[in-house]
């Protein structure tokens, strides 16, 4: 007698559905933070951007006109591939797993929107493409902000090397005001460990009422101070020496691209004793918009 599949054109549509749904329900942490978009080709520029334009007085009457040379720059991002593959032993329920509360539901997506945040946190400090054909580098601004780079050091406003302050934030704040980084139209974003929220919890500026009556806590949480709008997250970039290297952006700095966007199939595999196998495919890549809208801190994890 031929067996009959474990897997039916329904079981597969319903999955995809549920996924989808899911999706859409649970969200990225930081998908909310930046700029999108949609592409199929090899490579995409988000933004076509210009510089700026600055108006001057007319000379005398009939004078020649006065052309102005605007600078052209062009942001790429580049997709890369990702999946994931678990397998269902045939002797579990199929039915549950792929409802839409279900457990490899429930992780498909998971799996989907931490590839997203950390596609993110990964891109906000690399060399990124720019130039007619995405073939320039244009590596991050490592220097100081007071030498005209993007970094906050690690010893801002303090004698020695010190975790996350206030004195830090107001410094980000002060650089992007700056670099007319228009904080009313667009407000700054922090994306923070539990290092960082620990370190903001010893600042009198934070937690107490005297200095700060909007106070800046829920339920232990900082979800916004100095007009900051905190994201937490433990899959920051790598620890260096100590040190921790925390992203300050606003939302139209940093971008995500999508080419495929949560893809999901079921397959009998027979090699496997017929166990069912689920894989889950993502395409996609993210890159900084412009320079003056990302920050660097650094925050050590040891002080």
């Amino acid at each position: 007698m031929l067996g009959v599949s474990p897997v039916s054109v329904h079981d597969v549509d319903e999955f995809n559905t549920n996924v989808q749904l899911l999706a859409r329900q649970m969200g990225s942490k930081l998908l909310p933070y930046v700029t999108t978009g949609q592409y199929s080709s090899k490579g995409a520029v988000p933004v076509e951007q210009v510089g700026d334009v600055d108006m001057v007085e007319q000379g005398a009457r009939n004078a020649d006109t006065n052309w102005t040379e605007i600078l052209h720059d062009r942001p790429w991002v580049f997709p890369k591939h990702y999946d994931a593959h678990p397998i269902l032993d045939r002797r579990d329920d199929l039915k549950q797993a792929i409802a839409l509360k279900g457990p490899y539901t429930q992780a498909m997506v998971a799996a989907a929107n931490l590839r997203k945040d950390k596609t993110i946190l990964e891109n906000f400090f690399v060399t990124r493409k720019v130039g007619p054909t995405g073939a320039v580098d244009r590596a991050f601004p490592v220097a100081l902000i007071g030498a005209g780079g993007n970094k906050v050091g690690v010893q801002e406003g303090a004698a020695a090397n010190t975790g996350l302050t206030v004195a830090k934030l107001r410094a980000a704040l002060k650089t992007m005001r700056k670099r007319h980084i228009d904080l009313e139209r667009e407000k700054p974003i922090i994306a923070v460990g539990a290092e960082q929220i620990d370190d903001l919890l010893a600042e009198p500026e934070v937690i107490s009422g005297d200095y700060n009556g909007l106070r800046p806590l829920q339920n232990g949480e900082i979800v916004q101070f100095l007009g900051f709008t905190f994201v937490p997250s433990e899959y920051l970039p790598g620890v260096v020496d100590g040190v921790r290297q925390i992203p300050v952006w606003v939302k139209s700095g940093m971008h995500l691209g999508m080419w495929h966007d949560i893809d999901v199939h079921i397959d009998v595999l027979p090699t496997k004793n017929h166990s069912i196998g689920f894989s889950i495919y993502l395409d996609l890549g993210a890159t900084r918009i412009e320079e003056n809208k990302v920050l660097m801190i650094e925050c050590d994890e040891a002080a």
